[in-house]
């Protein structure tokens, strides 16, 4: 990363209290980061070539971990007690929200494995 998008970021996350990160660099959305913003229940995007931030989910269930899939979807982990993935078209769909008959107990991070298991703190 850039001196000039460190900074950037910087002043972005000194300004809200943010956590959970995901980056993209795909043909269709160009370059930007989401990062989330619990308090205030959204994920934000903040575009590389701009440095514009906009709201990328509303309401983001108090996502807090984010990453992607192989297939570039990204994979949440929310304080709402479960797993989401939100398509390239912006549908979301619950992943996990129980397991054994429990719901998840405030899910932090989230990482995908090369064979697409789900693995969470």
């Amino acid at each position: 990363m850039s001196a000039r998008r460190r900074a950037r970021f910087a002043a972005c996350k000194a300004r809200l209290d943010l956590d959970g990160r995901a980056t993209s660099a795909d043909d269709s959305g160009g370059r930007y980061l989401l990062r989330t913003d619990i308090p205030n229940n959204h994920i934000l995007k903040w575009e590389e070539e701009t440095g514009a931030v906009s709201i990328f989910r509303r309401p983001a269930n108090y996502a807090d971990g984010l990453t992607r899939d192989r297939q570039g979807r990204l994979i949440a982990a929310e304080h709402g007690r479960r797993f989401t993935r939100t398509g390239h078209d912006g549908n979301v769909t619950v992943l996990i929200d129980s397991f054994d008959g429990q719901k998840p107990n405030s899910p932090n991070d989230v990482a995908v494995a090369s064979d697409g298991a789900i693995w969470s703190s």
